[in-house]
């Protein structure tokens, strides 16, 4: 039950960072490894953009 939590979480977190597709499949689609690797990601272009 938890481990849904947390992934309705980074997906939560992914679609306010206007992430709606990984590779071309839909969030829910995809492996919670996907999903945290996306997010990973994304908070780090994310980071860069606001230090520069």
């Amino acid at each position: 039950m938890m481990a849904a939590s947390k992934l309705d979480k980074y997906i939560e977190k992914l679609l306010q960072l206007g992430i709606f597709k990984i590779n071309d499949h839909q969030l829910y689609e995809c492996s919670e490894k996907e999903v945290k690797q996306a997010l990973f990601h994304a908070l780090l272009q994310n980071k860069k953009i606001q230090i520069q």
